[in-house]
């Protein structure tokens, strides 16, 4: 029986020839061997695939994909094929240093209660270092502001992704890792090893720019999926005000008193899923860019929105400064004659 490797690295591929020949070798060049490399293209038009023959490495696992599918499709064909124990995700255009599975596969396995090891890293050509947090709690309490894993630099445990038969969600795309780590967390630790393993190439014809409208919808659903763990029952009217808070949307009194309602539920139900503290205090944050948004930066002032302020001060755990609360007591007597209300 032919024996199946360690660790499979998943990469997708579309039209980077300019970047794939030193992808490829940064992986073909670890000092860890024992892997095996599929790469998935998803109809090329470039000279892509032409590169990628060019290698001479059984290790090379090349599908070419009928048909262009997207991303998101590439990853999940990809999923149905590993035969490591552990896959490693790499991108066709970033860099992995030579040591990066070396240091993956050791930690996992030593840490059998971690199913996802990502690392920091740095962008390409350049000395800045992007920090992530390390620890399972301090990522989990990270993800409720946004993803806290570096996507290309993540490897998993095949057998959670097997035994529990775990996709990335298209529907999410192009935040579609973002997801899969939240879905990953009910089932074991994250963990971000704390040195640049991964060079990432920052350019700007990149997904994340392009549709970062698109981006931030999906964000915003994963974020209420993991609000969800912990508030099972969320009612739809809490969901539906989060989701406007979150596009930092304007908010009335009411939604704003309904907030403070389901923070402090939440709290209640926390129950050690999140830090205690740090909850406290990622809800405490977003109390404070509710009540700028309804109430510091809004165009028209009435003595209703100071009485509204007045009333919500006493049961907002973030306390607007002097200047803050002046400045709103100032427009308010200066809007009054004319009469500006809402």
């Amino acid at each position: 029986m032919e024996k199946k490797p360690m660790v499979s690295v998943v990469m997708p591929v579309y039209n980077c020839e300019m970047y794939i020949e030193a992808s490829v070798n940064s992986i073909l060049n670890q000092t860890f061997t024992d892997f095996e490399l599929l790469i998935i293209d998803d109809c090329s038009t470039d000279k892509t695939k032409d590169i990628i023959k060019g290698f001479d490495d059984k290790r090379i696992i090349f599908i070419e994909k009928p048909k262009n599918t997207g991303y998101t499709n590439s990853l999940n064909y990809a999923l149905q094929l590993v035969n490591g124990k552990y896959i490693a995700r790499m991108d066709g255009d970033d860099v992995s240093l030579l040591n990066r599975f070396k240091a993956q596969v050791d930690f996992l396995e030593n840490n059998e209660d971690v199913v996802a090891c990502g690392t920091i890293f740095k962008y390409l050509n350049t000395e800045t270092t992007i920090g992530l947090p390390e620890y399972d709690g301090d990522i989990k309490l990270a993800m409720l502001s946004g993803n806290s894993m570096a996507h290309p630099s993540v490897m998993m445990r095949s057998s959670v992704i097997r035994e529990h038969k775990i996709q990335y969600n298209k529907e999410r795309e192009p935040a579609e890792d973002y997801d899969l780590w939240v879905e990953l967390m009910t089932f074991g630790k994250l963990h971000n090893l704390q040195k640049v393993y991964l060079e990432y190439r920052k350019h700007t014809s990149q997904v994340s720019a392009v549709r970062r409208m698109q981006q931030n919808e999906s964000a915003i659903k994963t974020r209420i999926k993991l609000i969800k763990y912990v508030y099972k029952d969320l009612p739809l009217y809490h969901e539906e005000n989060l989701v406007e808070i979150y596009r930092q949307e304007q908010r009335s009194f009411s939604d704003v008193k309904q907030y403070l309602d389901f923070k402090n539920e939440f709290l209640i139900r926390n129950n050690g899923f999140f830090k205690k503290e740090g909850v406290s205090i990622y809800f405490s944050n977003v109390e404070k860019k509710l009540l700028k948004n309804y109430l510091l930066k809004r165009n028209s002032f009435s003595f209703r929105a100071l009485f509204e302020y007045l009333k919500l001060r006493s049961m907002l755990s973030y306390k607007s400064t002097f200047t803050e609360s002046l400045k709103l007591i100032l427009k308010s007597f200066m809007l009054f004659k004319y009469r500006v209300c809402f």
